[in-house]
């Protein structure tokens, strides 16, 4: 097969590479693999973390504004 096509071949890799990439930095998890579960693990700590924040400083917001 010495037409176009293999002209594409590395272009087509090279694609391929760059999707699987950015699905792994955004999180998106193919198959099994220990890091993306710690990275997802350390994720989700840092948003409930920022979620709880948020809830504590609302509350104390609110107990202020009543008193």
């Amino acid at each position: 097969y010495g037409d176009h096509r293999d002209l594409h071949y590395p272009l087509r890799r090279q694609r391929q590479m760059c999707i699987r990439d950015r699905a792994k930095a955004l999180g998106e998890k193919i198959g099994e693999d220990k890091e993306a579960d710690a990275i997802a693990r350390f994720r989700t700590i840092i948003i409930l973390q920022a979620i709880i924040t948020n809830i504590l400083i609302s509350i104390n917001i609110l107990l202020t504004w009543l008193k």
